[in-house]
């Protein structure tokens, strides 16, 4: 003889979540105040992130090292200066515009081989 367990058969009832438990009207004032903490929460650690840029921002370099950036810039400007002054010393224009080139016959006669050939085809 067989024996059948009238718990294994057919579904389960489902387990209701314990919130579900809450009349409607207590959920929604949890979930309010929950959004309410959250946002207690964001806007405090934005806060005092906007401060700590604040104060960074309106830290004033000191003396030397505003010094110490003139310095650089009035050095950059002089380097550059020179610069200028060497590439134009060193460069030489052409004093006449050249359009012939000089080759070879040997070459000249590779050349007019080469543009028949490519005539041709």
């Amino acid at each position: 003889m067989v024996s059948i367990d009238n718990n294994s058969l057919g579904p389960k009832p489902e387990k209701k979540p314990a919130i579900e438990n809450i009349p409607e009207a207590t959920r929604k004032k949890i979930l309010a105040f929950t959004i309410f903490i959250i946002m207690v929460i964001i806007i405090g650690l934005w806060l005092n992130s906007f401060a700590s840029k604040l104060n960074r921002l309106t830290d004033k370099p000191t003396d030397d090292s505003w010094q110490g950036i003139k310095q650089n810039f009035s050095n950059l400007l002089k380097n550059t200066g020179e610069n200028f002054k060497a590439v134009k010393e060193n460069f030489n224009p052409p004093s006449e515009p050249t359009t012939t080139i000089n080759l070879a016959p040997e070459e000249l006669e590779k050349l007019k081989q080469k543009l028949l050939e490519k005539s041709e085809n």
